[in-house]
């Protein structure tokens, strides 16, 4: 995994080889579900790319700078969009849009699936400080990562 540029933000992508004659494509909601299990929501990459191999450096090594040339598309969840159902929430999905430079964002998304990751959270706590003059640390964002969760918390 590195870290790409998905629409002009940085965030982690997943660079996967499938085997020769494998009999089904992996998805990326099933490798992202599999990863769930194994990893912290912040570790998820946000977009996976399947590549027919690794590209190599001279000595053998992964070259990630041919990796980083390859064109990203975000990953679109197959989670249906939901609006926001009151003003907080309202509120919320505007920041969340404006820290990962979204257009839209729906109160079930996760900020870690829209590419959010531990660089941006501090953007979203403190214009969440600035609107709604409250102190909230860092670690509620991780617990609590979908726009509804966090309007609860709030």
């Amino acid at each position: 995994m590195l870290s790409g540029a998905v629409d002009g933000q940085q965030r982690l992508v997943c660079y996967v080889v499938e085997e020769t004659g494998a009999e089904s494509a992996l998805s990326f909601d099933e490798l992202r579900r599999h990863l769930e299990r194994r990893l912290p929501q912040y570790m998820i990459p946000a977009a996976m790319v399947k590549v027919g191999r690794m590209p190599l450096t001279p000595s053998d090594k992964v070259d990630r700078r041919a990796l980083l040339g390859l064109e990203v598309a975000p990953h679109s969840s197959a989670r249906s969009y939901l609006a926001p159902r009151d003003l907080n929430e309202a509120l919320l999905v505007g920041i969340w849009a404006n820290v990962l430079g979204l257009e839209r964002v729906g109160v079930n998304d996760n900020f870690f699936e829209l590419g959010g990751h531990s660089l941006l959270s501090p953007g979203i706590i403190s214009q969440v400080k600035e609107i709604f003059h409250v102190e909230m640390p860092l670690r509620i964002l991780f617990e609590s990562p979908t726009v509804a969760e966090l309007a609860r918390r709030i």
